[in-house]
């Protein structure tokens, strides 16, 4: 079903789900290639590496003038000429004043992680799909609601729909989105997506501690009691997983994502 509910979050306990995104900055930490996205369709033989169905992954990145560019153009990317009207949307969500790093630079950054997740580690997947999760995943975001993600997924169900995109892969967006609640994957599509959307917990010290700066920002109207609580909460959540990460691309970010999150879980108590 399109319109499904999504899971129910208190707002009152940060905790649950205070998402591990990326913030303008640059990421030094390099999972498994040089440069950040990968920009060609070749390995370093010049021979094609295998794509994932339904599309390539557009080669475009360094030479936008802003993040919000590289939105609109990732967005017509997919759309077609036509369809400004959503890319505006899209820019003007993202540049919320509220939004201190959920906003049009994490968006190219979770992109670009996609790209390179799907470059280095071909799958039998809809790259379409998860840039499109990419796009959408948090175009909605009140840090005092508990209905972004689920407002997020309708919002890219109806844009998509409106491109004559099949119900299956509605669906499959709808789902992507919502997995944002838990970053628990419901699909190898979303598997994808949410290594992209954690991929600064294994960022090195400084850009993490600048992420959670930021996360710290944005949720202002919490009292510090209730944010060392929430906070620690969702940083125990990681630790006790088997792993962070569940793509082959980004586990060389693994022991970074576990360090970091060990030592602001200390720094709290502390």
């Amino acid at each position: 079903m399109i319109a499904l509910e999504s899971p129910k979050r208190n707002a009152n306990r940060l905790g649950e789900v205070v998402q591990f995104v990326q913030r303008g900055i640059t990421d030094q930490m390099r999972p498994l290639l040089s440069t950040e996205p990968p920009q060609r369709l070749v390995d370093q033989h010049a021979h094609r590496t295998t794509l994932p169905r339904r599309r390539q992954v557009p080669a475009y990145g360094d030479d936008v003038s802003s993040p919000e560019e590289f939105v609109r153009i990732a967005w017509l990317e997919l759309a077609g000429p036509g369809h400004e009207d959503t890319s505006a949307m899209l820019i003007a969500r993202h540049s919320e004043p509220h939004r201190r790093y959920h906003n049009a630079t994490h968006v190219m950054w979770v992109l670009r992680h996609i790209d390179e997740i799907l470059l280095s580690e071909p799958r039998d997947v809809d790259a379409e799909a998860i840039r499109a999760g990419g796009l959408f995943h948090d175009v909605v975001y009140d840090p005092t609601s508990t209905m972004n993600e689920s407002e997020s997924a309708q919002l890219a169900v109806d844009a998509l729909r409106g491109l004559g995109w099949a119900t299956d892969r509605l669906e499959l967006i709808h789902d992507m989105i919502i997995a944002t609640v838990s970053h628990e994957a419901t699909s190898p599509e979303a598997e994808v997506l949410l290594d992209a959307d954690l991929a600064v917990l294994g960022a090195d010290p400084d850009t993490y501690a600048e992420y959670v700066r930021c996360v710290r920002l944005e949720y202002g109207f919490v009292d510090e009691a209730g944010w060392s609580t929430g906070r620690a909460t969702v940083l125990r959540s990681f630790l006790e997983r088997d792993t962070v990460f569940t793509t082959a691309a980004m586990s060389a970010r693994e022991q970074s994502a576990r360090r970091n999150l060990t030592d602001e879980l200390h720094s709290l108590s502390g």
